[in-house]
């Protein structure tokens, strides 16, 4: 599994350290692989639209380490669909139509969206929000934007439930934020909506 001690360490803190419990019952984790290189990948693109300062600049939380965990609400796997077209005319001859199959849906209809449980550091505006600014300025011909996303479901018992692979992933859509003084807004969520070229399961053998 990637990265198990880093996980094991987050797992802790939030099981057993009091400023960073959580009372979930399952809990999502996002690991984004080689974070120092597509850091430096975003930044790049967006100092091309810098006026006088560093505009959308990455800045991940120290942290980190080169790969990315943070704790997530929800995670939506995509919906995996083909669409057929009928192959000839009713009522033809005394025969029923055939029917052949069109496509496999693409990765821009399938997408992974994860609803991360914002913190102090504002992770969306700090890593999310600069990524989806630079693809927007380089476009998908810099592959040094896109990434393998990797989520992992634990149990309270810090065992992996489910795991999946999001391959060549990037950002297409960030949830904006509504400031407000209402008690719920003290622990804002944030959804961010990622496109990919393909995914697959990951086996978890402990179950």
């Amino acid at each position: 599994m990637l990265g198990q001690e880093p996980t094991r360490k987050f797992l802790s803190k939030l099981s057993e350290e009091r400023p960073y419990y959580l009372s979930l019952p399952f809990l999502w984790t996002v690991s984004i692989p080689g974070l120092l290189g597509l850091t430096g990948a975003i930044n790049q693109a967006t100092r091309k639209i810098a006026r006088g300062g560093s505009a959308w600049e990455a800045r991940p939380v120290p942290d980190w380490g080169t790969s990315h965990l943070l704790a997530a609400r929800e995670t939506t796997i995509p919906i995996e669909q083909t669409t057929f077209l009928e192959a000839g005319q009713n009522s033809r001859g005394g025969f029923m139509p055939g029917y052949g199959m069109q496509q496999r849906e693409s990765f821009l209809s399938r997408n992974l969206s994860i609803t991360f449980i914002e913190t102090i550091d504002d992770i969306v505006h700090r890593f999310f929000t600069p990524w989806s600014v630079a693809v927007g300025v380089d476009g998908l011909t810099n592959f040094d934007l896109k990434t393998n996303i990797y989520v992992h479901q634990y149990d309270n018992l810090k065992r992996v439930r489910k795991a999946y692979k999001f391959l060549d992933a990037f950002p297409t859509n960030v949830e904006g934020l509504t400031l407000t003084q209402e008690p719920e807004a003290m622990f804002p969520e944030k959804t961010v909506t990622f496109c990919f070229t393909d995914y697959s399961p990951i086996e978890v053998t402990q179950y």
